[in-house]
């Protein structure tokens, strides 16, 4: 397993505790606000507009990356070949194309190729990264999405401020989590992936790899 592999795996798993534990023990802050039944209907609206948005997008951008870096040369990999056809254009005559090795005694001066599996190559790393935050971010979208019905059955018809959503925890039959702090867990990941996006980008297309 390569160290890249393995530093990804580490935040992978460091994601998934730190998303377990905030959701456990972070609380709705502040003071609920008495909200009206019409609208709470409509933040539910915008909530799940918005996270449809963003889940498209980021799906977008991690289909993406994964075309990006599956396109992406190795560093000690040189692609550029020379082909008969190529001859052929500065010397027509040329149809046939014979390479002769000859082997050499290996030099002492020569500097070993570094391996890859033992370094963390930094445009794989970063665009997993990105990846991962990405997934966490439509992983908590996917939640509140899906608490939605729950949240609207608990609506009530006078105004309360039992009608805060973003006090109310997803589910009815659960004490954690709350959709305030999930809601902004989602943001939070979403940033974070597209700074991890956008310096992937940068290091593909400068070809700093």
């Amino acid at each position: 397993m390569s160290s890249t592999t393995c530093a990804l795996l580490v935040c992978f798993v460091s994601l998934i505790l730190a998303t377990v534990l905030y959701g456990l023990l972070k609380k709705a802050e502040g003071v609920p606000l008495i909200t009206t039944k019409e609208i709470a209907h409509s933040s539910l609206t915008e909530l799940k507009t918005w996270g449809t948005y963003l889940i498209t997008l980021q799906l977008a951008a991690i289909g993406g990356m994964g075309y990006l870096l599956d396109k992406t040369p190795s560093p000690n990999t040189d692609t550029k070949g020379i082909t008969i056809a190529d001859i052929s254009k500065l010397n027509p005559t040329v149809t046939e194309l014979r390479i002769t090795f000859i082997p050499q005694a290996p030099s002492q001066n020569t500097a070993p190729i570094p391996d890859d599996t033992q370094q963390i190559v930094p445009h794989v790393f970063v665009g997993g990264l990105a990846m991962l935050f990405f997934a966490a971010s439509i992983t908590v979208a996917t939640f509140l999405l899906g608490a939605i019905p729950s949240l609207i059955m608990r609506i009530s018809e006078t105004p309360s401020d039992s009608n805060d959503l973003f006090h109310k925890t997803l589910f009815s039959h659960s004490s954690r989590p709350y959709v305030g702090p999930l809601t902004g867990l989602q943001y939070v990941y979403f940033l974070f992936g597209a700074l991890a996006f956008v310096i992937f980008m940068y290091i593909r297309v400068s070809g700093k790899l």
